[in-house]
């Protein structure tokens, strides 16, 4: 085997380095990026709640539930919640108008008028109120399943439920 000297690596380096090949490699890193660039995109912007009940409580007056909770938008992107729902035997739909849950000399609570408009990563504390919901009852430890439909479609979350807090429970 004959050793090369550095003319023969630099004709071998120029045979490879044409312009036909660069223009080739820059082609396909830029169609790597840009696919790359749009995988991010989907993964960033796609329907990602989270749903945190922090209170409950039932009265059998109108068998109503209420919670207190935190939805979170997750996503890169803006996000519509046009209701929300819970599911025992059927779903029972929480009320979408504004509805006194506790009017105090230093405040009045209500629920959220519906749709909830949530910008990218942010999240909202709000009450919410299911009526009507027969004997099914929101109890500690129980798992609860909620639906909550929005612009882009509905995210079925499943929630057990905590000791009851403070929230709702305060005269």
């Amino acid at each position: 085997m004959f050793p090369l000297n550095a003319t023969t690596h630099i004709s071998k380096i120029s045979e490879i380095l044409t312009r036909d090949n660069i223009t080739f490699l820059i082609a396909v890193l830029s169609f790597l990026m840009s696919s790359l660039s749009i995988l991010i995109q989907f993964v960033s912007s796609r329907r990602k709640i989270s749903f945190d009940i922090l209170d409950h409580a039932y009265a059998p007056i109108h068998q109503v539930n209420q919670v207190f909770c935190l939805l979170q938008n997750n996503s890169s992107a803006a996000i519509t919640i046009t209701s929300i729902s819970i599911h025992f035997e059927k779903n029972y739909y929480c009320e979408l108008f504004p509805k006194l849950i506790r009017k105090t000399p230093s405040a009045t609570l209500k629920t959220p008028s519906f749709p909830i408009h949530l910008s990218a990563h942010e999240g909202i504390y709000c009450f919410l109120e299911f009526v009507y919901c027969g004997e099914n009852q929101l109890a500690p430890g129980k798992k609860v399943d909620f639906q909550i439909y929005t612009n882009r479609g509905a995210v079925k979350k499943s929630v057990t439920l905590c000791e009851t807090q403070y929230y709702l429970h305060m005269r």
